[in-house]
């Protein structure tokens, strides 16, 4: 019987302070990136739940600059997003749905 030789790891090996670092510039870049849609979101999330409901969605879209207000109240394009986001109509998006 031949014994199986060792082979050498090709995997590399970070300490935890590399990594931490690695993953702390991760989330302040994700952070800065998403900075603008966070207080536009928590400035039209009403009761400061996370959640918003349609006409909160539809402000929050106008406001971003996403589409241009429509005086008549009715927007296509805001309609086609809110059958992507809220599929069921339940008016209730989170955060993260919307990002």
């Amino acid at each position: 019987m031949q014994k199986k030789k060792n082979k050498p790891s090709m995997r590399l090996h970070f300490n935890f302070e590399f990594i931490k670092g690695i993953l702390d510039f991760q989330l302040q870049e994700h952070e800065r990136f998403l900075g603008e849609f966070n207080q536009l979101f928590k400035q039209v999330d009403q009761d400061h739940n996370g959640v918003i409901n349609e006409g909160e969605f539809r402000e929050l879209i106008v406001s971003m600059n996403v589409v241009v207000a429509n005086p008549t109240g009715t927007n296509g394009e805001i309609d086609t997003l809110l059958r992507v986001i809220d599929p069921f109509n339940n008016q209730q998006m989170t955060y993260s749905e919307v990002v």
